[in-house]
């Protein structure tokens, strides 16, 4: 029951005349709302902590201050995340793998609301063209290579490993496993240039296409 000076409303939320004094929110705590407040703007405060109340998300204004002054980043919300996906363990490994090489480094500081498309956009289009350089081999060791593949080829029976190549293709056209005829022509030492090109008379070269 409201005492003198005081107006009580529906909700149970209290005001008192002449000064600052208000309680609001589950708790029934008493709230002071900011100096200087005219009529009006106390009336739409007011109004929207009820608002907040009936839609169930209000929070005291010491979580409200806390949310604002230390905002979630998507370190805090990605691991706990992450924790209560249901993937079995080795696919949650792999998204844990993924988070802390790609994710954490680019993202972990970042307010979750400041992870926007643009920003996402632009890193992925670094991540496209991260520099590499390619692996050189050394001169001398394929030239040295190169030489020992070409002995092979002098001391083989070039008849016979023609012979087995022919083999592997009659197997390729048909239903036959062609994994007995690839080793009867490695073993009559085609190279492996040789045996995939002959697969590749008979099964063509595969080109990926879009299902959709």
């Amino acid at each position: 029951m409201a005492g003198r000076g005081e107006e009580s409303g529906a909700s149970g939320a209290c005001r008192r005349r002449g000064n600052r004094r208000a309680t609001s929110g589950p708790t029934q705590r008493v709230i002071l709302r900011p100096p200087r407040f005219r009529p009006g703007d106390a009336e739409a405060w007011l109004g929207g902590e009820r608002s907040l109340i009936a839609a169930d998300r209000w929070d005291p204004p010491t979580a409200t201050r806390a949310r604002i002054e230390h905002p979630l980043t998507f370190a805090d919300f990605s691991r706990p995340w992450l924790a209560d996906r249901p993937p079995k363990p080795r696919t949650r490994e792999g998204y844990a793998h993924l988070l802390g090489r790609y994710l954490l480094p680019a993202f972990g500081e970042t307010t979750l609301t400041g992870v926007t498309h643009g920003i996402v956009r632009k890193w992925c289009v670094t991540c496209q063209r991260e520099p590499y350089e390619p692996l050189r081999v050394d001169p001398t060791i394929e030239a040295n290579q190169c030489e020992r593949l070409a002995v092979p080829r002098k001391e083989r029976d070039n008849d016979a490993a023609a012979r087995a190549l022919d083999g592997l293709r009659a197997a390729a056209k048909g239903t036959d496993n062609v994994l007995l005829p690839m080793c009867e022509a490695l073993a009559a030492r085609a190279t492996g240039g040789e045996v995939s090109n002959a697969l590749r008379d008979i099964w063509g070269t595969y080109v990926p296409y879009d299902v959709f």
